[in-house]
């Protein structure tokens, strides 16, 4: 019993092989809690394709119009770099949000070092090992049944989940609004330099400079709608008990 607490509940003895007391503590609700992390990677994925949908639904309808612009051609050339900055933070921020969420599902729903679940019994395995003398077996036991009997273990993962999750929303909303803004103000900034080198251009083409004006803010407004879909809260159960806690 005292190597099982000094390994915190994972260990291997002659007599009865490998052991690993905190995969049977977790393992019931990883069961219980698959459906729900199914729906939170379908939400994050949801929300970032319909931004990607319609940023490039708006790059679509741009394209052609760009092509006929008869204006300057480092302003063109300029715009179709941005169009491709603009598909390049997408896809980064798609990237981003998979390895983000792989990383707080495993530290949920494992049971390495830094796991939620070790996190919550290290302090109460140390606490064990420190006990010693006649029965302290039985003693250790006790503590270890009556830490995972308080009830809270589990609610205290799907808090520390939660927050995460929270935390991830605004980190990618933040750098999509970061990269996407800077982008935009590139643009705004070419069209304002228009006014002067191409203002005959644009005077024979002002439906040009109206439609630029109007995906713009119709891509800012799809950023801005982005965090509330992103970081909406998907329900994960709580467990309050595991198989091995009664």
């Amino acid at each position: 019993m005292a190597a099982f607490c000094r390994h915190y509940g994972c260990h291997t003895t002659p007599a009865i092989g490998f052991g690993n007391w905190n995969e049977s503590i977790i393992s019931e609700s990883r069961r219980v809690t698959s459906r729900e992390w199914g729906q939170i990677e379908l939400q994050y994925e949801t929300a970032l394709q319909s931004l990607g949908t319609s940023l490039r639904a708006y790059l679509n309808e741009l394209s052609p119009t760009i092509q006929d612009f008869e204006g300057s051609e480092c302003f063109i050339e300029s715009l179709d770099n941005h169009i491709g900055e603009l598909r390049e933070a997408l896809e980064h921020a798609d990237k981003g949000a998979v390895e983000s969420l792989s990383k707080i599902k495993f530290d949920a729903t494992q049971t390495h070092l830094s796991s939620y679940l070790l996190t919550e019994m290290i302090p109460t395995y140390r606490l064990a090992i420190q006990d010693h003398g006649n029965g302290v077996t039985q003693r250790r036991i006790t503590t270890l049944v009556g830490r995972l009997q308080q009830g809270d273990i589990f609610h205290r993962i799907r808090q520390r989940i939660m927050h995460n999750l929270d935390l991830l929303a605004r980190a990618m909303t933040e750098s999509l609004e970061r990269r996407i803004g800077g982008i935009f103000a590139d643009v705004r900034g070419d069209l304002n330099a228009l006014n002067g080198s191409e203002a005959a251009a644009l005077k024979r083409e002002p439906a040009f400079r109206v439609l630029l004006v109007r995906k713009l803010t119709e891509w800012q407004r799809e950023v801005d709608g982005f965090q509330s879909s992103s970081s909406e809260e998907t329900s994960i159960p709580e467990r309050t008990r595991s198989s091995r806690g009664h």
